[in-house]
Parts: C-alpha cells; sequence; structure tokens
C-alpha cells in the first residue's frame, strides 16, 4: 500500500495508475524516480523490468517510451539503430493500447521531428497519429488541456513544414484557444494565417502576440511593420499607406523587404500601392526583379507611358544578370506591349529595328512592327517583309487569310485590342473595340474578341449575340462550345441552353482541364453538387495551379457543407486569385 501511494504522489495526475501486483509499482516507481533525477538509462532498465512483468499495462509502457523519449532528446540514444528501437517500440504499443492517446501522440511527435521515418518504416505521416490522439482525447472538456495543446502546436508543425498553411494556421488558433497568453502561439498562429491569405486572422493575431509581448515587458515588438502591412491592404486608404511608408523610411529595413510588401500588394490587386512601395527603392538596388514587378503593376494601372519609360531605362541600366538575351527580350516585351497601348506606334517599330535581333521574341516583334508601322504611317513594307521572312511557318497562311480578308488596318486595330485583353484592361480592349467599328471595322473580324471582353464585362446580352454569329461561322470550334457554355452558366441565363454546348466539348476533349471545370460549374449551378466535384477534381487533376478552378472546387464543397476543405481550396486559390482576390477572402476568412 505504501509503494502504491508513493506513486501516485509522483505519477502525473492524468495518467491513471491501474491495480497491479507490488513488483510492478515497485519498478514504476524506481523509474520515475530514476527519471525525476535525470537518470534516464537507469530509468529504461526499471521500465522495461515493468514490462516484462506486466505486458498489458499502459503505465508500465509508456514509462519505458518516457525513459526512451528522454534519451532521444538528450542525445543518449541518438543513432540510427537506436531510434529505429523506439520507433518499433511506439508502433508496438500504439497496436497493443488503441485507446490510449500518449502512444500515437507521443509517436506522431517522434515523426513530425524526423519525417524520413515515415518511408523508413513505411508509417503513416505524422498528421493521422496525432489526429488519432486527438480523438482519443475525447472532448476537451475531459481535461488534458497541456497534451492537447501539444499535439496541436506537433500538428501546426508538421502542417508547417509540409507548406499545408491553412491546415497549420488552425492548429496553432487552437494551442491559442487552450492557452491564450502564450505569445508564440500567437505569433505562429499569425505567420501561418497570413502565408494561407488569411489576412483579416492574420492581423488579429499579430496585434494579440504585439499586446502580451507589452503585457510581458519584453523588448523589441517585430510585428510592427507587418501589422501595419495588413491594415494597409485590409484598410485601404491614403492615412494606412503613409503610415507603412513612414514606418520603413524609419526602420532598418533591407530594400528587399520593401519589394517583398509591393509583390504582396500586387497579389491582392493593389497596383497603385505596389507602385507606391517600389518608387521607395533606391536605384543602386533597383534589380531585374524590381522591373519586373513595377513593368507589371505599371501595365495593370493602364499607365502605359510609364511603363515604357521604365523599360527602356531598363533596357539601358546594364542589369546584372546571367540571361543577357533572355533579360533582353523580357524588357522589349514589356516595352512594345506598352508602346502599342499607348499608341506611340514610331516607338513600336523602332524597339522592333532596334532589338530585331532578338530570336526569342523575333516573330512578336516582326508582327508588332508591322501593325504599328502600318497605324502610324499607313505603310505595308513591314507587312510584306514579315510574309517573306516567315513564308515557311504554318501560322502565316491563316494571318494572311485574315488580312486578305478583313484588310491590314482592321487586323492591326484587333492586335492592340488583344494586346489589351492580355493585360486584362477589359474596359478598355471594349473602348478600342467601339472605336474600331465605328471606324468601319467589320464586325465579323472581331466577333470574338467581342463575345468575349463583353462576357467579361457582364454585358451578356451582346456578348451572346456575339457567340451565336461566332457558332454560325465557325460551328466546328470546339473552344467556342465551352465559351459559349462557360459563360451562359455564369450569367444565369439559360443553363438548358449551355449544357449540349459542354457536353459536345468535353466528348471533343475529354481531358481538357477547362472543360471539366466548365462542366462541374454548370453541374454546380444545377445543384449537382456531386456530379460537380467529380469534374472539378479532374480539371484540377490536369491543371492544379489555377485561382478560378480552385476556387470552384472551394465552392463546390461548402456547398456540401464541407467547409474546413472548402476554406483549403480557397486559401489555396488566393495564390492566383488575380482580380478575384478579395472574394476569395471574404469567403476564406470573413472577419474574426
Amino acid at each position: 500500500m505504501l509503494i502504491a501511494l508513493l506513486l501516485l504522489a509522483v505519477w502525473p495526475p492524468n495518467q491513471v495508475v491501474e491495480a497491479v501486483d507490488g513488483r510492478v509499482l515497485a519498478a514504476l516507481l524506481k523509474a520515475r524516480y530514476a527519471m525525476a533525477h535525470g537518470d534516464f538509462s537507469q530509468a529504461m532498465s526499471f521500465a522495461d523490468e515493468a514490462v516484462s512483468l506486466a505486458p498489458q499495462n499502459p503505465e508500465a509502457a509508456y514509462a519505458k517510451i518516457e525513459a526512451m523519449l528522454e534519451l532521444h532528446e538528450s542525445r543518449l540514444l541518438n543513432g540510427v539503430r537506436q531510434k529505429r528501437a523506439l520507433i518499433h517500440e511506439l508502433k508496438r504499443f500504439v497496436a497493443r493500447f488503441p485507446d490510449d492517446y500518449r502512444f500515437p501522440k507521443a509517436l506522431g511527435g517522434l515523426l513530425v521531428s524526423d519525417a524520413k521515418w515515415v518511408s523508413l518504416e513505411g508509417l503513416a505521416e505524422p498528421d493521422a497519429y496525432l489526429e488519432q490522439a486527438l480523438r482519443l482525447m475525447g472532448d476537451p472538456g475531459a481535461g488534458l488541456d497541456e497534451d492537447r495543446s501539444d499535439v496541436h502546436f506537433q500538428l501546426g508543425r508538421w502542417y508547417m513544414g509540409s507548406e499545408r498553411y491553412y491546415e497549420a494556421s488552425r492548429s496553432f488558433e487552437n494551442v491559442c484557444r487552450i492557452e491564450p497568453e502564450l505569445s508564440w502561439a500567437w505569433y505562429y498562429a499569425a505567420q501561418t494565417a497570413e502565408a494561407a491569405h488569411r489576412l483579416p486572422t492574420a492581423l488579429a493575431a499579430y496585434r494579440r502576440f504585439q499586446e502580451i509581448r507589452k503585457k510581458e515587458r519584453r523588448g523589441g515588438l517585430p510585428v510592427r511593420l507587418t501589422i501595419a502591412y495588413l491594415e494597409a491592404v485590409l484598410e485601404p486608404g491614403e492615412a494606412k499607406m503613409t503610415a507603412l511608408k513612414a514606418m520603413l523610411r524609419a526602420s532598418d529595413t533591407a530594400d528587399n523587404t520593401i519589394q517583398s510588401f509591393a509583390y504582396k500588394f500586387s497579389r491582392a490587386g493593389l497596383w497603385g500601392q505596389a507602385i507606391e512601395l517600389l518608387r521607395m527603392t533606391p536605384e543602386a538596388s533597383q534589380t531585374v526583379i524590381y522591373f519586373r514587378r513595377l513593368l507589371d503593376a505599371l501595365m495593370r494601372m493602364g499607365r502605359y507611358e510609364e511603363a515604357l519609360s521604365e523599360a527602356k531605362r531598363a533596357l539601358g541600366a546594364g542589369l546584372d544578370s546571367s540571361s543577357g538575351p533572355m533579360l533582353d527580350a523580357f524588357l522589349v516585351n514589356y516595352a512594345i506591349d506598352a508602346a502599342v497601348l499607348a499608341d506611340k506606334h514610331d516607338e513600336a517599330v523602332g524597339l522592333a529595328d532596334r532589338y530585331g535581333h532578338l530570336r526569342e521574341i523575333e516573330f512578336k516583334l516582326s508582327l508588332f512592327a508591322a501593325f504599328a508601322a502600318y497605324l502610324d504611317s499607313g505603310s505595308d513594307v513591314k507587312w510584306l517583309a514579315l510574309m517573306e521572312q516567315f513564308a515557311d511557318e504554318s501560322f502565316i497562311a491563316e494571318l494572311r487569310q485574315d488580312v486578305a480578308k478583313y484588310g491590314l488596318k482592321t487586323a492591326a486595330l484587333r492586335n492592340v485590342i488583344q494586346t489589351e485583353m492580355r493585360w486584362e484592361a477589359w474596359g478598355s480592349a471594349l473602348r478600342r473595340l467601339d472605336a474600331a467599328l465605328d471606324a468601319g471595322a467589320p464586325r465579323a473580324a472581331l466577333l470574338e474578341d467581342e463575345a468575349t471582353v463583353c462576357a467579361l464585362l457582364g454585358l451578356y446580352e451582346r456578348s451572346f449575340r456575339a457567340f451565336e454569329g461566332l457558332m454560325a461561322r465557325e460551328p466546328d470550334r470546339v473552344d467556342i462550345w465551352n465559351n459559349y457554355g462557360y459563360f451562359l452558366t455564369i450569367s444565369g441565363v439559360d443553363l438548358d441552353k449551355a449544357k449540349p454546348l459542354l457536353e459536345r466539348a468535353l466528348k471533343a476533349e475529354p481531358e481538357n482541364g477547362a472543360f471539366h471545370d466548365s462542366m462541374g460549374w454548370l453541374l454546380y449551378k444545377s445543384g449537382a453538387y456531386i456530379q460537380a466535384e467529380r469534374h472539378m477534381a479532374r480539371a484540377l487533376s490536369i491543371d492544379g495551379k489555377n485561382g478560378e478552378k480552385l476556387e470552384h472546387m472551394g465552392d463546390v464543397l461548402f456547398a456540401q457543407g464541407r467547409v474546413e476543405e472548402a476554406r483549403r481550396y480557397w486559401s489555396e486559390a488566393m495564390e492566383y486569385a488575380g482580380a478575384r482576390y478579395f472574394d476569395v477572402l471574404k469567403k476564406l476568412d470573413p472577419e474574426p
């Protein structure tokens, strides 16, 4: 009786000690005593004795695991053979004691720290064991808060290391709920929420972290800049942006931090704010990445003359790059697009003449120069040279037919319209299209552009008239069947008409991911969520890095009540969301 009382006095209060004979209790007591005094090898010997005396006793088994883990942590049991022995024991006890959460918890935590053993030993991934431990713990009201918090922390570590940031952020949030004054938990929750694009949640967590640090009177608040950035994204306005810039100027932040924030603004479609930050970069730090981000933002804002000027400056800056001609081609691409959209046709011709040796964009330069020369002066000399230079190329025949049918001016105007479309400047594209029609361009030549641009601007009646014209002219174009069917679905105007169009397209090209997405969206709109999910899954298996498809899959899952799965897809969609950034954000992360 005395031994039992002593054992209960030293054993952790959340572990149940079953009634066993005195020899086992004595061995466990000695193991615990040795553990308390840091003699882990001796503790393991005593625990081993207890396991041999009572192999079905979970306390004996766990005493051995604890001793082995302590030896591992102290690097006294750190070789491959010893590590394998520890893992084998854990596997054995997980199977032997299926209702005891401690064994899968220990195995999962061990694998988080050293994941190579998953494949070496044919184990499940760590999250499977950790989730098993949580299930065995039961409801949060059952106690075990410290262990529960540790499991969530290990899950967060695993998901963060696997770049599964949404799951990581949810795991660290659970730690925060259990231990709300634990500053590091709020910090990890904030970091992973930001990486998962859950910006309102990230901002709230960073603020909470900052509050706790102040209460703890700990020096340095390293998240002030991040909070300022998130406030400027979520509460756009001059005041927040001014505060962020002032903070950046006052800090010793490296220039790449400024560019990193600029990139994040760009990803959210806040191009003006991105440009403001990029303009803070000293000339000496204006690298290839700087110019890429600046030119992209200027083009997206429709500030074409500025983009042209900056591209020409970059071409003359002698940027440090091993890419050579590839770098020049990249910059000239921006420059010639900007020149065409700024209606500086003479500049476009000059660029083509100067950089025509760049084979990577040789055809584009020649084509743009031919069209620009005609729009600038009515000369077709460069067009005739283009036809001769690329006479053997298959795509030239179709281009030649279009020009013969509709005229060189219409082809040149269409090139400008399609350049606007490449930059997703739908309003500008439509204005140019209408101007071309007013100037006498035949509508037939611009039907496809009209159908697409009007649909994307929500002008469905006009778009669908154009699609009908296209269908009459080119009844065998599979992409037109899909596009018309998809926009009919998006508009909700006529799902019955959309369905056969999409079915025909999918039958013709069963491995086309866009066509599966269109059919999946039609089924979603019709309430057939299970069938929709199958098509969305197929679309993502073909093209998994597409914001629209990822968002659609999230919507389909959400409609089935599978909220957490939906949010994982929306989180990934944010990486590619483009103009839909804030629309997806509202679904992913409603204000906490």
